[in-house]
């Protein structure tokens, strides 16, 4: 049986509906941009997934064979979620705003010895040397940020080490996407849930 031709006023209710979505993406990423500190060194604001897209990312794109790192890891809550359901061999976290950094250090004491948090910016030597241990590289950063990562990660991310970045993606012309997967969320913003996978490939590049 074909299904009836839309009304106007479905069609008027559809329109009005994709507004409502481009609106709230647009009005998350106001909110992000707006707490960002004008501090050069600053890439992140300290903004947190919700906890529908952290459990999905512990618990679904994880492994207990994984080495996690979080580049703006805030207050560890990712970091944990993979810890506590045992989806990580070894997790670690960078931030350069020291509060949250703390709050981390305080929630990870029980995985101590699985634990490296470091206070620093995403481009410190530092950074480069955790990078090349990790399979697995979380980012919740807003599309800027992103583009200024994507040649590090690229660099740095063993062959095979996959990136997933949360709400943002990169910009396409700097890496191409394998897939979006939603979160399942119902009553989260269909914008808040999406988590856009990448995969390092190729043989690794020298600096």
């Amino acid at each position: 049986m074909t299904a009836p031709p839309p009304t106007p006023v479905d069609k008027a209710a559809s329109t009005l509906q994709r507004l409502a979505r481009v609106a709230s993406a647009r009005r998350q990423r106001a909110e992000l941009e707006v707490r960002l500190p004008r501090n050069d060194k600053l890439l992140a604001p300290f903004v947190t997934a919700s906890p529908q897209v952290v459990d999905f990312f512990a618990s679904q794109l994880c492994g207990p064979d994984d080495v996690v790192i979080d580049l703006g890891c805030g207050d560890g809550r990712v970091l944990r979620a993979c810890l506590e359901r045992g989806h990580a061999l070894a997790v670690y976290g960078v931030d350069i705003q020291p509060a949250p950094l703390q709050r981390a250090r305080d929630a990870l004491q029980p995985w101590a010895d699985r634990c490296n948090l470091l206070q620093a910016d995403f481009f410190d030597d530092a950074v480069r040397a955790l990078l090349g241990q990790c399979t697995i590289c979380f980012l919740f950063l807003l599309p800027d940020t992103l583009a200024m990562l994507a040649p590090l990660l690229k660099r740095e991310l063993k062959p095979g080490a996959r990136v997933v970045c949360s709400v943002f993606k990169f910009p396409d012309d700097a890496w191409d996407a394998d897939s979006c997967i939603e979160a399942p969320a119902p009553a989260v913003a269909v914008e808040a849930r999406r988590l856009w996978t990448y995969t390092v490939r190729g043989t690794k590049m020298l600096s």
